[in-house]
């Protein structure tokens, strides 16, 4: 059993999400999010510093997705859903737009 730590303040969060939108990556079912200024800064300055870590993505307080920083992170990121359906990726869209659509 591999062994990961959860910082407790994370780097972004819905409130730092410009858009978000269901799309197809590599023909799986994700999320592409936009961040702003402020969370791509973070984002950057995060991943450089710690290539190699792992980070967790979190939505409704649930893990979605593990990855390994392989490079600098930025202003987009796609997160790819392993329930294999689009309309989940359009759920997760419309749960954290909210009202910002």
């Amino acid at each position: 059993m591999q062994e990961f730590w959860l910082a407790q303040d994370g780097l972004a969060s819905a409130a730092d999400v410009e858009s978000a939108e269901a799309v197809l990556d590599c023909d799986e079912p994700a999320v592409l999010l936009t961040f702003d200024r402020d969370a791509t800064t973070r984002l950057e300055i995060w991943s450089n510093a710690n290539r190699g870590s792992l980070l967790a993505v979190l939505v409704d307080g649930k893990p979605i997705t593990v990855a390994s920083v392989k490079g600098p992170l930025g202003g987009k990121m796609a997160l790819r859903l392993s329930s294999g359906k689009l309309d989940e990726a359009e759920k997760m869209v419309s749960r954290l737009m909210g009202a910002k659509r």
